[in-house]
């Protein structure tokens, strides 16, 4: 990695801890055959013609119930199960992709109705009908559920009626336009009733049942799941591979080494590798809204630095984030202004605001001004998956900010760790590094505004009176237009509050190899369309 010299350059007592594994062609295929530990027996099978080997870095618990599911799981279930509405590949919704082939809200916005397609049957022969969604869709916010929004959602439906087989109405207790939003995704997915009721939880995740393009095969919790084509699905019809393997595989070296030696066809690689991936003949796919790099300063309000604009500001100032894009993110990376970034674009039209600059002399100024020279603070670093340059970006980070007179002070914990002190407030004093990102939709967008945002959330990092006034606003509007203004109001009031520190939006790299057809992975943060890769040209 070449550091640049001068007053822009990246410290470099920041930089000599660790350095990326530069690999050029001849040193793939050395490592692919060198016998990893432990993954020996994995790497000895090629991957057959008829079968897809995708290799992730999170897949979930994989345990394949959608009730017991976590994050990273939409790389699997949606090849496994339907969903209510399904994205298309920018993130909008699709009337073509989903079982519902069309819906409207009434004037008020409490009442949705959805029509549900006819001729879509579950693995075991039975058809789907609207009785099946309105069972799903319960038991998306029930007692088990892991949705964050569960007790919003429980307090917003009030009824759901079923008065034909293809008929679906959904009262709400207010007013509610984003419901098709949140049943686009893990909450919308489609589970058989009679079959889970039959069979209870328990048989049901050792042996799910779904309607989508493969069916379950087999599962190692923690390791792989394993899934077989459907002969027409009412979508896909007959799917490209006879077969899907979905493998666990959080190190990044072994997934290079999967696809060097053909035991795997797609994996996810660091920025630092394109070159190399491109010499030893693999493809490289770019997805992008892949992570935003940016700090939060947590719990401002219990902070008299963190609560001081002049603080956050100085913070801001104190970063070169053009440093950091070329020597941290191998100019793989772009400007941005600040949260939720460019997804903000959805909205329409945006003011065009400018990223923060770099100054250390005014950065230095304004911490003498504030009386905030030499403060005291904690930043955790963690691993993050879709940047393994993360623990490097925290020290070039805090770094920057000791070079204008401040003392933060790194500690390494494990992130559910740290989101667990988050979430019950103990992370008073602490800035965290996040590459969180949102969907392309305003009721996304909405929604993690309040979640991060709103003095009401658990999980905030500031409370600030005008921007839930904003928020309550959009959140109770039924016109559009003035949801996405609202919402860009509040993009600017983030940015004029320097609330956040951001640093640049970075795409996610995929590998694959050269026989894998190409696909667009689309805007969405918690899946790559696989169901679009596996799909007959």
């Amino acid at each position: 990695m070449k550091l640049v010299e001068g007053s822009k350059a990246i410290p470099k007592t920041n930089l000599h801890r660790r350095r990326f594994l530069n690999l050029s062609a001849a040193g793939l295929g050395a490592l692919a055959l060198s016998g990893l530990d432990g993954f020996s027996s994995a790497l000895s099978a090629q991957a057959n013609e008829e079968e897809l080997v995708i290799a992730m870095r999170r897949l979930g618990f994989l345990v394949p119930n959608p009730l017991r599911e976590s994050g990273g799981c939409m790389e699997y279930l949606p090849l496994l199960y339907d969903r209510l509405v399904a994205p298309n590949p920018d993130g909008t919704l699709s009337t073509e992709r989903g079982v519902a082939e069309s819906w409207d809200m009434s004037e008020d916005g409490k009442i949705w109705t959805f029509r549900i397609r006819k001729g879509v049957t579950f693995h075991d022969g039975v058809e789907l009908t609207a009785e099946d969604v309105k069972f799903s869709m319960e038991a998306a916010i029930g007692p088990s559920s892991r949705s964050s929004r569960a007790a919003e959602m429980q307090e917003t439906l009030d009824t759901i009626e079923v008065p034909d087989p293809n008929t679906l109405i959904v009262r709400c207790t207010r007013p509610f336009l984003d419901l098709v939003s949140f049943y686009s995704n893990r909450s919308g997915v489609i589970m058989p009733k009679q079959y889970y009721e039959k069979v209870g939880d328990d048989a049901f995740t050792d042996h799910p049942v779904g309607s989508g393009p493969y069916r379950f095969v087999s599962v190692t919790t923690g390791s792989e799941i394993r899934l077989e084509a459907t002969e027409n699905h009412w979508r896909d019809g007959t799917p490209r591979f006879k077969r899907v393997t979905l493998k666990m595989i959080p190190e990044e070296a072994t997934g290079i080494a999967m696809l060097m030696t053909g035991a795997a066809d797609i994996t996810t690689v660091g920025r630092d590798k394109v070159d190399d991936m491109r010499q030893a003949g693999l493809k490289i796919i770019q997805k992008t809204n892949a992570a935003i790099m940016n700090f939060r300063p947590n719990m401002q309000w219990t902070s008299p630095a963190f609560s001081d604009i002049r603080f956050r500001k100085a913070l801001n100032l104190a970063v070169d984030k053009d440093s950091v894009m070329a020597n941290i993110f191998e100019g793989e990376a772009r400007p941005t202004t600040t949260w939720p970034g460019s997804v903000i674009n959805v909205l329409g039209e945006v003011p065009v605001l400018t990223p923060y600059p770099y100054d250390p002399d005014e950065a230095k100024w304004l911490l003498k001004d504030a009386g905030f020279e030499d403060y005291k603070f904690k930043v955790p670093s963690y691993q993050r998956p879709l940047a393994p340059e993360f623990p490097m970006l925290v020290e070039a980070v805090v770094g920057y900010w000791q070079a204008v007179g401040l003392q933060p002070v790194i500690y390494n914990t494990d992130f559910t760790v740290f989101q667990a002190d988050w979430r019950a407030g103990k992370v008073e004093g602490n800035i965290m590094g996040t590459d969180g990102v949102t969907d392309p939709s305003p009721y996304d967008i909405l929604d993690a505004m309040k979640l991060y945002m709103h003095s009401s959330s658990g999980r905030t990092i500031i409370k600030d009176p005008k921007l839930d006034e904003i928020l309550d606003k959009a959140s109770s509007s039924l016109d559009q237009a003035e949801i996405n203004g609202l919402l860009i109001a509040a993009y600017q009031r983030i940015y004029d509050q320097y609330y956040f520190i951001p640093l640049c939006e970075v795409n996610e790299i995929i590998a694959t190899t050269q026989r894998t057809p190409d696909w667009t992975p689309g805007q969405l943060s918690e899946e790559h369309l696989f169901y679009d890769l596996t799909r007959q040209a």
